[in-house]
């Protein structure tokens, strides 16, 4: 998997880090976290104490100290270069925050579902069921007519989530891409499972283009 620059808190900070990924910044302080995609960042600049200020194109200011000067400057300058030339300027009001848990990142959500990437599988968590898909199931995910999360696994089956913002969609789709190994398995629907919440057995399901979810006999 890609490696992705990183900056760890120190001080004040200690506990907190901030991960530049494909389309969007990510900062983790304990179990809360902080997404704001990058056409929502005017610039970084590396200010005096190790201080990272990642101000938005509405002005807001986002503020971590570094560990070391030289990791300070670094991380600004990567996130500059990465920046798109279109900068949205609601800047802000793109920016989402939540909470984690189990290694989960909660990066997305639409109109009826809400989506998580973990380190090795993709969560979808609609009205009292989670559907989990392994990473090497998906071959991968692409957003259609901006505010469409749509996940494509290895054996064809799609799968549409509807109603997200369309910079946090294309940020995460992005993010969902990025953590894809490089091999996959061909089995892809049957290998997804679908549990109640809450508990309950997992049950093995095949996804269909009509975003049906039916049990396997």
């Amino acid at each position: 998997m890609p490696s992705f620059p990183v900056l760890i808190g120190r001080g004040a900070d200690s506990g907190t880090s901030a991960t530049l990924r494909a389309g969007h910044l990510r900062i983790q302080q304990g179990p809360q976290y902080t997404l704001i995609p990058l056409a929502a960042v005017q610039e970084a600049r590396a200010g005096e104490e190790l201080l990272v200020e990642i101000a938005l194109t509405d002005g807001a200011v986002h503020r971590l100290s570094g560990a070391n000067p030289t990791a300070t400057a670094a991380f600004a300058a990567a996130l500059n270069r990465a920046l798109p030339e279109d900068r949205d300027p609601a800047g802000s009001a793109l920016v989402t925050t939540g909470s984690t848990s189990e290694g989960e990142e909660p990066l997305w959500r639409g109109d009826d579902a809400r989506a998580s990437l973990g380190t090795d599988r993709l969560r979808i968590v609609r009205g009292a069921r989670n559907t989990d898909i392994p990473l090497a199931a998906v071959q991968e995910a692409c957003v259609e007519g901006e505010r469409i999360l749509q996940i494509v696994l290895t054996d064809g089956a799609t799968h549409q989530l509807p109603g997200g913002k369309p910079a946090a969609t294309a940020a995460f789709a992005a993010a969902v891409n990025d953590a894809l190994p490089g091999e996959r398995d061909p089995a892809g629907s049957a290998l997804v499972t679908t549990e109640s919440i809450p508990g309950g057995e997992p049950i093995r399901v095949t996804w269909s283009l009509n975003d049906e979810v039916k049990p396997l006999a």
